[in-house]
């Protein structure tokens, strides 16, 4: 256990810094070209890629392939790796050079709300972009290989390795004329995945190319349908925001960046604290399953469950109750009007209900691709993203609504995994202990969010108000983990 939570040490800190380093591009572009069409354009040459790459690889291939090195030895793993390397760098190299031919067609489903003389003008530069989806892909595999090897810290770099080169190649294009901009930021992006990847390559230690290693085919069936399940369930989760953005766009210039803007203060969060307990966990849970061990599994599933809906809570309720503070502090730079940040506090308060919610969905995910069962996180996302997707384009009529509806969603997709990991997998969550704690906690944090809603905001003193949103986050932490045994339990530096 001391070694899990070193690693999560580890990890939060790398994804911390990298987050951070999002902030700095974020607000880079908010404060130079605030919110526009030409900023809705580099937010979609920044984002395409990642976008890309979450909609046909996403978090599967961790899924799929640290179960399968847990079940191979070394050097078994080994191969397997560089197998799975050639294969899918073979096939979105011929993926990217496809997309190039559609790239205006991609530009339009991606922000619908551009004029047609804007799609035909920048189509050409978007296009370049498409060259760091093989590269990020491959950046994934490495990195399933590294947190295979007990290596968290390089992959969890990698936002902040690529960040730094987005930011580098946003600073010049100071130094060129405003029509080579756009172009100037493809090339960047190319570099930044390209440098990202490398740096995981250096880390590991090992080629990730072979063409002695295809005498023995290590890719099975199985292997390939957890992949594919792994990428539908992936994708259509992450389609949600993608979706909200892109109807924003239809708002008018400058709208699918205010709507950016605010997600990507939920994202922070997210990804800093919620998702590693869903990335350093895994790895052990898969190891557990394997061994069969269902006695600790359930116990480690228990405390990390509890822990997750502790932070969640603990981060959320103070970032709603200040978020235009944090909004000011984060985006006011001049650039922005007091309406447009306005708007991003309004889309903010909205969008941060999600957060408990994808938090405890990213880990439950997890825990069912530990037991090798990736198909029924994909039927649940599936059957709720249609529901998304046709309630937000049929009825919804504004972006409230449409954050409204993503926390129902979000919400329903939690309540199912979790009856599927009950019921299905006969883990048994029910019992009398984790009950009472989880109603402690859901207690404790009504109790958190009336008495912090009885503060009254001072948007004089930002910095005050973090103060006080941090001590508070801090003090619920604390009387989460005297509550429970569970979170003290895991905590405690023990092995086992």
């Amino acid at each position: 256990m001391r070694n899990l939570l070193v690693s999560s040490l580890f990890v939060s800190v790398g994804l911390f810094i990298g987050r951070l380093s999002g902030f700095v591009r974020e607000t880079f572009i908010a404060s130079n070209f605030g919110a526009s069409e030409q900023t809705d354009l580099i937010i979609v040459f920044l984002s395409t890629p990642d976008i890309l790459v979450n909609l046909l690889v996403g978090g599967a291939l961790g899924m799929a392939l640290i179960p399968e090195f847990k079940r191979l030895d070394k050097g078994a793993a080994k191969v397997l790796y560089q197998q799975v390397m050639m294969l899918l760098l073979g096939i979105f190299c011929l993926f990217s050079i496809c997309a190039y031919f559609f790239a205006s067609d991609i530009l339009n489903g991606f922000a619908p709300g551009l004029s047609n003389t804007t799609i035909q003008q920048y189509s050409s530069a978007f296009a370049v972009t498409f060259i760091a989806v093989p590269l990020t892909v491959s950046a994934g595999i490495t990195t399933a290989f590294l947190h295979y090897n007990g290596k968290f810290l390089i992959p969890a770099l990698g936002t902040l390795i690529f960040n730094l080169v987005l930011i580098a190649s946003l600073y010049l294009t100071s130094l060129f004329d405003a029509e080579y901009i756009l172009f100037v930021i493809s090339i960047g992006v190319c570099v930044a995945a390209l440098v990202r990847w490398g740096s995981q390559v250096i880390n590991s230690r090992v080629m990730p190319f072979s063409f002695n290693i295809f005498n023995d085919n290590l890719v099975s069936g199985t292997l390939l349908r957890r992949y594919v399940y792994g990428v539908l369930t992936g994708g259509i989760i992450f389609l949600m925001p993608v979706v909200t953005r892109a109807i924003a766009s239809e708002g008018g210039p400058g709208e699918l960046s205010l709507v950016n803007y605010a997600i990507k203060l939920v994202e922070f969060p997210l990804g800093v604290v919620l998702t590693v307990f869903a990335i350093v966990f895994f790895p052990r849970f898969s190891g557990l399953f394997a061994e069969g061990n269902e006695r600790d599994f359930l116990t480690t599933l228990k405390r990390v469950i509890l822990s997750v809906i502790a932070i969640s809570f603990a981060v959320f309720v103070p970032l709603q109750h200040f978020s235009s503070s944090v909004v000011t502090l984060i985006y006011d730079w001049n650039q922005l009007s007091l309406e447009q940040l306005d708007k991003i506090s309004a889309y903010f308060y909205s969008a941060i209900r999600t957060l408990p919610f994808q938090g405890v969905n990213a880990l439950l995910i997890a825990v069912l691709a530990s037991r090798k069962d990736t198909l029924s996180a994909l039927l649940c996302s599936t059957c709720l993203a249609i529901l998304f997707f046709t309630v937000g384009y049929g009825v919804v009529s504004n972006i409230d609504e449409l954050f409204d509806l993503m926390v129902l969603t979000y919400g329903l997709l939690s309540l199912s995994l979790f009856l599927i990991i009950i019921i299905k997998h006969r883990v048994n969550l029910c019992n009398r202990w984790f009950i009472a704690d989880f109603i402690k906690l859901v207690a404790a944090a009504m109790i958190y969010y009336l008495l912090l809603s009885q503060l009254t905001l001072d948007h004089q003193s930002v910095w005050l108000d973090m103060l006080i949103a941090s001590i508070s986050c801090i003090v619920f932490l604390v009387v989460c983990v005297l509550m429970s045994k569970d979170i003290r339990q895991l905590i405690k530096f023990k092995k086992g």
